[in-house]
């Protein structure tokens, strides 16, 4: 735990883990919500079908600043708390996606493939409305019966999930917020944004002006000139590559079948102010050992086949990672979680003590472990339930076993989140799931267990925001309030604003081109036909093994190294990395220039700066996208 200490001292001066909290959940607050789902939520929708985008994390910081300064004027600021609230359900209005997620399942029903591998007749009903049969896909119509079903589950996955994932956050919260008390670094930044727009410090809102405007500046000329040039005067414009600038073409000079490049995004230079140097270094070593030298290797041992020269970063990155990196980043995602509590395991006894004997725990109440234990069984239950009704010819084992699955993972994620400031989100694992137990249907591949997929963001990001909530001093009821209230409203909206562009042009089109939406039914289809494999046992042995060797160096020899960052790596595309470690050379610049404390106390504006002027270009670029394009269309 010698690196979770040093942490903690960083981060040790805004921790507001013993504060009593308040409530954020007022009018005014619920007033920027509707804001959000009503204006920013369709430029978001917009974007998503033009660029496959989703831009609601850096929209909502641009959210946060004009609300704020709105109230400012009128003379009543608001309270941290009430932008906290704001801000979490900016995030949560994500679930206006599903409208466009709608359409994009009757595409993929509808898709050439699907009729080429004779599966057609294969879909369930409640996935998507049968082509040819009924009319939805000609008349283009969303709001339709044929529909009721598909919108049903969709309603009944959201609430399931959200009882499986805001009991494995408060069970997260006991762990590695009261107990453990991690830094979150990502956390903190937000959390110093709420109270400097709160409480208007003038010296950090210079320093929130001057990034905020550098990144308004550069973004413009990254994403804001070619959305508006393609809007506008319909130029294909192209300035500063997005997300990342492709050197592959270079790189495969020297080491064939590496995946290369810099990462172009200002979030991903936010993100690295904040964290640790060493997290930093980390996440680069993991990543370049496998998809730089493990690459290059598999390319001379002729095992990575599907390597070409001229292949993208892109291309190589998940190629390889679908291929070969899948179950070893499994392994060592679980490793980073388990093994620092292995190696000093008093928090975790204690912690789990605490859920056995909740009359000895300092939580009380609603806040109790064992109160989010029973939750946590009960959603688990219910998402079997609901998922063997829907996938009924997959072996009940599946969904009992993840459970145990998504409990573990989640609570390596969150760690990992704590210590990096990263969510590590496994990809591919309730696939793996069912490719290992041979399942032959084609219903399981179309739906996974609400809230315990194997993907176990959900669950540690819960975690994150009662974090949040401990350090703006909020009361964390106001954030499962919030979700309550936000999503079924975004659902609603999210379904007629999908609807509003699905009658203004075909999805896909010229208009809405949905650019991953074929990539994702290629890959979809490999699995249902089963013409991919993601394990090797020898490597995930290996692996585990490199892990355990990884996490021993650090804890004796006290090496700067981190196993989370080296798992949080083994997600990261290669140019991300780079991008991060050009924001630490530049970190380093500024400590060594105008001193370390000035940077330590800084370093949080600097960063929500960044993410405030990035999240103003794209909501703006986005709004004058949607008007100039809705008037081509109406004039076509």
């Amino acid at each position: 735990m010698i690196e979770n200490r040093k942490l903690q001292g960083k981060f040790a001066n805004i921790d507001k883990t013993n504060v009593r909290p308040e409530s954020g959940l007022t009018w005014r607050s619920m007033l920027g919500l509707l804001y959000t789902i009503a204006i920013v939520q369709p430029a978001v929708i917009w974007i998503y079908l033009a660029t496959n985008s989703m831009v609601l994390a850096a929209a909502s910081y641009a959210s946060i600043y004009v609300l704020s300064e709105l109230f400012n004027i009128a003379g009543k600021p608001l309270t941290k708390q009430e932008i906290l609230v704001f801000w979490v359900g900016s995030q949560l209005a994500s679930a206006g996606a599903a409208g466009s997620s709608l359409i994009f399942n009757l595409y993929y029903r509808r898709h050439p493939l699907v009729t080429a591998f004779h599966l057609t007749t294969s879909f369930p009903e409640w996935f998507a409305p049968a082509p040819y049969i009924s009319k939805v896909w000609d008349l283009r119509l969303l709001i339709h019966s044929d529909w009721m079903l598909p919108i049903l589950v969709v309603a009944i996955n959201m609430l399931i999930t959200a009882v499986v994932v805001t009991s494995l956050g408060f069970i997260g919260r006991d762990l590695y917020v009261v107990r453990e008390k991690l830094p979150f670094p990502i956390q903190q930044v937000t959390a110093q944004l709420c109270s400097t727009l709160s409480k208007r410090e003038r010296g950090r809102l210079e320093i929130f002006a001057i990034f905020a405007t550098a990144s308004l500046v550069y973004s413009f000329i990254q994403y804001g000139v070619p959305t508006l040039a393609d809007a506008i005067f319909d130029w294909p414009v192209k300035t500063i590559p997005l997300p990342w600038l492709d050197l592959n073409y270079i790189m495969e000079r020297i080491l064939p079948g590496a995946s290369f490049g810099v990462g172009t995004d200002l979030s991903t230079i936010a993100i690295a102010l904040v964290l640790p140097s060493q997290v930093i270094v980390s996440i680069l070593i993991g990543s370049a050992a496998v998809y730089v030298i493990g690459n290059a290797v598999l390319v001379s041992l002729g095992i990575f086949t599907e390597w070409t020269p001229g292949m993208t970063v892109q291309g190589a990155w998940s190629r390889s990672m679908l291929h070969f990196w899948t179950g070893p980043s499994i392994i060592v995602a679980i490793a980073a979680g388990l093994l620092p509590m292995i190696f000093s395991p008093r928090p975790l006894i204690e912690s789990f003590q605490r859920l056995i004997k909740p009359a000895e725990t300092a939580e009380k109440g609603f806040y109790r472990s064992r109160v989010w234990m029973l939750v946590f069984a009960g959603g688990a239950i219910a998402s079997i339930a609901f998922y063997h009704l829907l996938a009924p010819d997959v072996p009940i084992l599946i969904p009992i076993f993840l459970v145990l699955w998504t409990f573990i993972l989640t609570l390596a994620s969150a760690r990992i989140l704590g210590v990096t400031g990263i969510a590590v989100n496994v990809p591919h694992a309730y696939q793996s799931v069912l490719l290992a137990s041979g399942y032959g249907g084609v219903s399981g591949w179309l739906v996974t267990p609400p809230g315990i997929s194997g993907g176990v963001f959900e669950g540690a990001q819960w975690c994150a925001y009662f974090k949040l909530a401990d350090l703006t001093e909020t009361d964390p009821t106001d954030l499962v309030k919030t979700l309550a209230i936000v999503s079924p409203l975004a659902l609603v909206c999210g379904v007629f604003f999908a609807q509003m562009f699905w009658t203004l042009a075909p999805i896909p089109s010229n208009l809405f081109p949905c650019p991953a939406w074929d990539v994702s039914i290629i890959m979809s289809l490999q699995f249902v036909t089963k013409q991919i494999t993601l394990f090797n046992w020898t490597w995930l042995v290996g692996t585990f093994i490199i892990g355990v060797v990884i996490q021993a160096l650090a804890i004796f020899t006290h090496l700067p190294i981190s196993l989370a960052g080296i798992a949080a790596g083994f997600v990261t595309p290669m140019p991300y990395s780079i991008s991060q470690l050009f924001a630490l050379i530049f970190a380093k610049i500024l400590q060594w220039r105008l001193g370390k404390e000035w940077f330590a106390r800084n370093r949080l504006m600097m960063a929500a700066g960044l993410l405030v002027g990035q999240g103003f270009v794209t909501a703006f670029s986005a709004a004058v996208a949607i008007v100039f394009k809705s008037m081509w269309v109406e004039v076509y």
